[in-house]
């Protein structure tokens, strides 16, 4: 009697060791305008997420500045080639994780493990 091995795919629980939604991100998406010498404080306090961007570490927020400063002056790999987005800034490659998770925007927050865009993501990066 043979036994046909099949490949079993089980659902996705949980983003570790992936990162693949994180690979084309440049930064985490939405912080711009929060960096913005050109936008009013009252107008940023507007934004969702502008109270995570507020109580993070400054450090943090200065690491996303000075960024968005490079990127406005072309001096980032974005920039450079367009064809060849970069990882998020706060992508740890090694770990394939957030650096600073729990300082995320909410569009990462809400973005859907196991959904329809999740598993395509995986599918690009191999990280299935």
């Amino acid at each position: 009697m043979s036994i046909i091995a099949r490949e079993i795919k089980l659902p996705v629980l949980n983003c570790d060791s992936c990162g693949a939604c994180c690979m084309e991100q440049g930064t985490p998406p939405g912080y711009a305008i929060f960096a913005s010498p050109l936008v009013a404080e009252q107008e940023k306090q507007q934004y969702p997420d502008y109270a995570i961007y507020r109580d993070m570490p400054e450090g943090l927020r200065v690491e996303l500045r000075a960024y968005y400063a490079a990127a406005l002056a072309g001096r980032t790999p974005w920039r450079d080639d367009p064809k060849n987005p970069q990882p998020c800034l706060w992508f740890d490659a090694e770990m394939r994780r957030c650096r600073h998770y729990e300082h995320r925007p909410d569009i990462c927050r809400e973005f859907e493990i196991g959904s329809k865009e999740c598993l395509a993501w995986r599918q690009r990066y191999n990280a299935e």
